[in-house]
């Protein structure tokens, strides 16, 4: 998941990075086409099988540590709580009915195997948020996840999880979650890079071994329809983990060769220069062997502004820049009637302006609003999908509306997909 925006979201041609949303000012990287260099390779786990099943929330685990996640067969809502966004969201507003679990975001790894547990607050408020979460979700029946990593945090990771450091950072996760009485932990490692699959998969293994029964997620990120790339990988790790999610958001920006796009669309239009869409990341890993059960799709409460002179999709560039705005002030700010469109093809909204709107001087905005929402959850259950994982839920808490319709997003997905 991102902290800030996303500088390397969704490149053209650079096939399986993280794409996660908040808000931030960063210029997305430019890139040409046709390199495939960050394909990840086959990798085993050391010492790695699969045995036993999963129930809908948590995994049994065999002797070895290692689950069936396959196994699962009630979908989640997975909705990121990010730290540094708490103020946009009072733990009591959060609408656990709405969701399954709660993924509490960052945990950081220091790369000799420790943790911050300061959740971009401080060595006070960021336990006593954590606390909370895990108090409200557990009283209201519902699962609470540590997230581990983020966006740019792929060195550091990669080092606590190598072979010097495993049993020190496998040890802290597990006192992490005995402290806090976690339900899962969630392994955003971003980005998956060539080589790191085995570093993954032993660290899963090793964790399931230290945890048995605990929840064991990991966010992948979106493919480019262009240059698919080797995601073989994913067969290995597929039985290590209960859902793996594609960030399925995010998944455009201003790189070379693309015109404008949408940031969730459902359903790729096939265009050559908007190489971005849900299904075509589901086709790809259902075929890579990752059970749809244990597959997830990716929702974001946030929007891409693009600049002039972009107004619509599929439209050139040109000198237009993007900037993430979050779903609140796109309805404070951008919505109205005669803005919003609907792409009845990628089965998303957005906002087109003639002239500049808003701070962020947008012409073009694509977004999410409760019919994509509802239209995600609806395509996740007529796949036998296993989730909706959302970043993060924070961005689309309305603080201004009527007590019940505070949390809109949420419960226009959680009514499509759980009920």
């Amino acid at each position: 998941m991102r902290l800030v925006q996303h500088p390397l979201a969704c490149l053209f041609l650079v096939p399986l990075l993280t794409a996660c949303g908040s808000t931030g000012g960063d210029s997305p990287a430019t890139v040409d086409a046709g390199d495939d260099s960050t394909a990840i390779a086959d990798a085993a786990p050391e010492g790695a099988g699969a045995d036993a099943a999963d129930d809908a929330t948590s995994n049994d685990t065999g002797a070895d540590g290692v689950s069936d996640a396959s196994a699962s067969s009630a979908a989640w809502v997975m909705a990121y709580y990010a730290g540094y966004d708490a103020s946009k969201l009072p733990v009591a507003e959060i609408d656990w009915a709405a969701i399954t679990h709660v993924a509490v975001a960052f945990y950081l790894p220091d790369g000799s195997g420790g943790l911050d547990e300061s959740l971009f607050l401080d060595a006070t408020r960021g336990p006593q948020l954590g606390h909370d979460l895990v108090a409200a979700a557990h009283a209201a029946g519902k699962k609470a996840v540590a997230s581990i990593g983020g966006a740019g945090e792929h060195d550091v990771f990669a080092s606590s999880a190598g072979s010097a450091n495993r049993a020190t950072f496998v040890a802290r996760i597990a006192k992490l979650v005995g402290d806090y009485g976690y339900d899962g932990v969630d392994l955003d490692w971003e980005p998956i890079q060539t080589g790191d699959a085995a570093t993954i998969a032993s660290l899963a293994h090793d964790l399931r071994a230290a945890l048995p029964g605990t929840v064991l997620t990991l966010p992948v990120g979106q493919i480019n329809a262009n240059s698919p790339p080797d995601l073989s990988y994913l067969a290995t790790l597929a039985p290590l983990f209960d859902r793996i999610s594609v960030m399925s958001y995010g998944m455009s920006g201003a790189y070379a060769g693309w015109k404008s796009w949408h940031s969730s669309p459902l359903t790729w239009n096939g265009v050559h220069a908007t190489p971005a869409g849900i299904d075509i990341n589901v086709t790809a890993m259902l075929a890579a062997g990752v059970p749809a059960a244990t597959l997830g799709i990716g929702a974001g409460f946030y929007g891409l502004c693009y600049t002039t002179p972009v107004t619509a999709p599929v439209q050139d560039l040109g000198a237009s820049t993007i900037k993430d705005v979050i779903y609140a002030d796109i309805l404070a700010t951008y919505l109205t009637p005669s803005a919003r469109q609907w792409d009845t093809g990628a089965m998303v909204p957005y906002l087109t302006f003639a002239a500049p709107r808003g701070p962020d001087a947008c012409t073009f905005l694509s977004y999410e609003d409760e019919q994509s929402l509802g239209a995600k959850g609806a395509y996740a259950k007529s796949k036998g999908l296993g989730a909706v994982i959302v970043w993060q839920m924070n961005q689309g808490y309305i603080a201004s509306a009527p007590a019940g319709q505070r949390n809109k997003l949420l419960d226009a997905l959680g009514a499509a997909l759980l009920h």
